[in-house]
């Protein structure tokens, strides 16, 4: 395996989640390490949404509600990983001499979990109150009432 710049490929890939904790979470050291610990472990994910459904708010130290942290995670996973991810299959599929169905397969999940991640973020900024209330010349377009 190579090392570019002396970085680990696996901490290059989640320095960007990990700035972002930094940045939320500088006020608080000892919340700041246990976050950092679960961006490491790949459990931030599951944490920051418990949070967003669980309404759950600001103890005093964050800078952004958690709403706005999960999109925050959700979007460096899908531009340091999905994304760049996507693209190499794509590459590599048309480089190959005879195709491989598995690899097929694997980049369109790649590309549907890139796909699902984007249309979650949308939807919950979407429906958010303060996303509605700061921005509300993008996010609205889904009425909270449904449609019908």
């Amino acid at each position: 395996m190579r090392q570019t710049d002396g970085w680990h490929p696996y901490l290059q890939i989640r320095s960007p989640q990990l700035l972002l904790v930094i940045v939320v979470h500088h006020r608080n050291l000892k919340q700041m390490i246990i976050e950092m610990f679960g961006t490491l472990t790949f459990t931030k994910a599951a944490v920051n949404k418990f949070r967003v459904l669980t309404n759950a708010k600001i103890i005093g130290h964050e800078i952004v509600p958690p709403v706005t942290e999960m999109m925050a995670h959700k979007s460096a996973e899908v531009f340091a990983e999905s994304i760049p991810c996507t693209i190499l299959q794509v590459f590599n599929i048309l480089e190959s001499r005879e195709l491989d169905w598995i690899v097929i397969m694997a980049m369109f999940a790649g590309a549907a979990f890139t796909s699902e991640a984007i249309s979650y973020m949308t939807y919950v900024k979407d429906i958010g109150d303060e996303a509605r209330k700061f921005g509300g010349t993008f996010y609205g377009f889904v009425p909270l009432g449904g449609f019908g």
